[in-house]
């Protein structure tokens, strides 16, 4: 099999410290565009089976995408981190 597999060192991340981080990065963004920005996670670490850099790629492209798309100047948004 050829290519790259993200999972093959088995790398892991908190989810939590994602969702933080994204937030922090999109919120004088989203404070430009009049949305409200708010995230929410467990006190304790979420750990996930996944590329830490893809996750956090992944989270920020649809914060990122749902500021921009979204109603200008009455927009709220939440991201949430949390286990099933």
């Amino acid at each position: 099999k050829d290519g790259w597999d993200p999972l093959a060192q088995d790398p892991r991340c908190d989810l939590s410290q994602v969702v933080q981080r994204v937030e922090q990065r999109h919120r004088p963004f989203a404070r430009r565009r009049g949305v409200e920005l708010a995230a929410a996670w467990p006190d304790l670490p979420l750990w996930v089976r996944c590329d830490p850099i893809l996750a956090e790629q992944v989270v920020s492209n649809l914060v990122e995408n749902a500021v921009r798309h979204g109603r200008v100047g009455d927009g709220a948004i939440t991201v949430t981190a949390r286990s099933r």
